[in-house]
């Protein structure tokens, strides 16, 4: 894999952990709480980018 797309992998799961974190937070300050699904796909979509965030973390930190 170049180094360019590992870059752009990074960052793009690094916004997606972002987003997700940030309209929990929302809701959760704002008093309009999500319903249940809304929580879980947002969960869901965390856990299968944190995996991939880490291992083009450790690849680039051996390099």
């Amino acid at each position: 894999m170049d180094k360019i797309t590992m870059k752009r992998l990074y960052g793009i799961t690094l916004i997606i952990m972002g987003i997700c974190g940030f309209l929990l937070a929302v809701s959760e300050l704002c008093g309009r709480f999500l319903p249940d699904i809304a929580v879980r796909i947002i969960g869901i979509a965390d856990i299968v980018c944190l995996p991939i965030f880490i291992i083009l973390f450790v690849i680039e930190r051996r390099k």
